[in-house]
């Protein structure tokens, strides 16, 4: 992939997600598109900071060519053990890394961080 594919950000009730979680996504490879899932949540900041999450990890993953099997396996194993990401598990460590940083960057921008933002899904307000 020399290019990032069109990308589509849904925000979602949180029930609404393929496990627990606040933001998820899948690639459409023929369509070259990725579609963001993001919990909707109190405060508009949190739910942006999750799909940036989701669209630097997503856009990682299609370039490494890791699919989104291992994406799953990780982010489950994640809700089992929160810190699986240090470890080398399905490919994603520098995909999650990335991600990470920027919701960092957006929260740094916004000068505080954002109420609620928990992205393994839990403690999360939801409007």
């Amino acid at each position: 992939m020399s290019h990032i594919p069109k990308i589509i950000i849904k925000p979602i009730n949180p029930e609404n997600h393929r496990y627990s979680t606040c933001g998820d996504y899948v690639y459409d490879r023929e369509d070259d598109t990725l579609t963001i899932f993001v919990s909707r949540m109190d405060d508009w900041r949190s739910e942006l900071a999750v799909a940036i999450h989701e669209a630097f990890e997503g856009v990682s993953c299609i370039f490494d060519d890791v699919s989104l099997s291992a994406v799953d396996l990780f982010d489950m194993e994640y809700e089992r053990e929160p810190q699986a990401w240090r470890l080398e598990r399905a490919g994603r460590r520098q995909g999650c890394a990335v991600s990470q940083s920027s919701t960092l960057a957006l929260h740094s921008l916004s000068g505080r961080f954002a109420p609620g933002l928990n992205c393994r899904g839990k403690n999360t307000k939801v409007t």
